[in-house]
């Protein structure tokens, strides 16, 4: 391969015979548009001996997609003259990675043409191309290819929040905060779940839009958020099994619960656990019970 892969950025050329060679996207949404190429002239020839040049010259696609480049040989001339090397790299623009990408090997004479493949972009890219003849002519090229991708940020004034995102992607979520990073660009709706106890926010829409981000913020709003309650509890069996017992719950938050239990506090040998769930508003909702006759006792006289 070349001895300076990146005399690509000094724009350094070698001179010498005509020789074409092109890039294309082929299944991207792009903008077509001229390529740009690099070229020195032949002082001799009085033409361009060798470019390297990609049409269309601007692309982008989603996040995760795959983009396919198809190298296509080609000549001033059509000189009967092959590749001597031949390197195709990109370079992420947000981590700075510089990663090869493998175009098949064997390149041969005039209007052969390879096929290399990005893998699944999650940042914008540079694709670089570069090339030499037999005759020892060198020409090198970039295209830029955008990844329409944002970020959305989500939060809400209460833990029991959760949340449904719908549009390019679908996102679901809870809690207080959320950050969902590399997402399709495009429209956004936010359609907010029920919470016991409270009103829930109405629903938001909004667009994202490449390298930006969007803020969703759900504001619950209501009853009291706890409940409260000392004294005793009484809770009795079909069969006439009774169990109590004293409690005191302090501001405990909707959708808490909490479980009294019977060690025969009453004194008549039954014991149990009664359960109950805060619902807003100092408001108690049963949730399960049970209550257990005593173990009998057998005296032996002799």
């Amino acid at each position: 391969m070349f001895q300076k892969m990146r005399k690509f950025f000094s724009g350094k050329m070698i001179k010498g015979l005509p020789f074409l060679f092109m890039l294309g996207l082929f299944g991207v949404q792009s903008q077509t548009a001229s390529a740009a190429a690099l070229c020195v002239t032949d002082p001799q020839l009085g033409l361009c001996p060798l470019t390297v040049s990609l049409t269309p010259a601007v692309g982008s696609v989603p996040p995760g997609q795959s983009v396919s480049i198809t190298l296509v040989e080609g000549g001033i001339l059509q000189l009967d003259v092959t590749i001597a090397d031949l390197e195709v790299w990109m370079i992420d623009a947000v981590t700075g990675d510089n990663t090869p990408l493998a175009w098949g090997g064997g390149w041969p004479t005039y209007g052969q043409s390879r096929t290399v493949n990005t893998g699944a972009l999650t940042h914008s890219v540079t694709v670089y191309a570069r090339a030499m003849n037999s005759q020892g002519v060198e020409a090198m090229t970039s295209v830029p290819i955008t990844v329409l991708a944002g970020t959305i940020n989500v939060s809400a004034n209460i833990a029991g929040a959760s949340y449904t995102i719908t549009g390019p992607a679908t996102l679901p979520g809870s809690g207080v905060s959320n950050s969902h990073a590399n997402q399709p660009t495009g429209g956004y709706t936010i359609v907010w779940n029920d919470v016991a106890g409270y009103t829930k926010p109405g629903s938001d829409t909004q667009t994202l839009s490449s390298g930006g981000t969007i803020s969703f913020v759900g504001n619950y709003s209501g009853v009291a958020s706890t409940c409260s309650y000392t004294g005793p509890i009484n809770w009795v069996e079909p069969t006439g099994l009774e169990c109590s017992v004293g409690v005191s719950y302090n501001s405990v938050p909707v959708g808490g619960q909490r479980t009294a239990t019977d060690s025969d506090a009453s004194g008549n040998g039954y014991t149990g656990s009664y359960t109950a769930q805060c619902v807003g508003s100092n408001s108690w909702q049963y949730v399960s019970h049970v209550c257990n006759a005593p173990t009998p006792t057998i005296n032996v006289n002799f």
